[in-house]
């Protein structure tokens, strides 16, 4: 028997491709909040305050984009296996 593959904008019940979007948009801007402010506090809290302090803002944001980044894959495979998510953004032109 086939999967039925649903995008998360409809499963939460956007219809629309506007609000689908705007929804969808928040929901990866918040996952890529809370992923970097959590490597931020596993970072003070393994390694110090001096050592951010010598990392600087360049380095730890590059490093904390790459791991947000880096652990989207699981997270979009979770939604994947456990919820039949097939595209996370969804507009006419293209799908995440």
């Amino acid at each position: 028997m086939a999967l039925t593959n649903v995008d998360l904008p409809y499963l939460v019940g956007f219809r629309d491709y506007l609000w689908s979007a705007v929804f969808s948009l928040v929901m990866i801007g918040a996952y890529f909040v809370i992923t970097i402010s959590l490597f931020y506090f596993f970072v003070l809290k393994v390694k110090g305050k001096e050592f951010l302090e010598r990392w600087g803002m360049d380095r730890f944001s590059i490093t904390a984009g790459l791991v947000a980044l880096m652990l989207s894959l699981p997270a979009k495979m979770a939604l994947r296996l456990l919820f039949n998510v097939k595209y996370v953004l969804v507009t006419p032109w293209i799908n995440i």
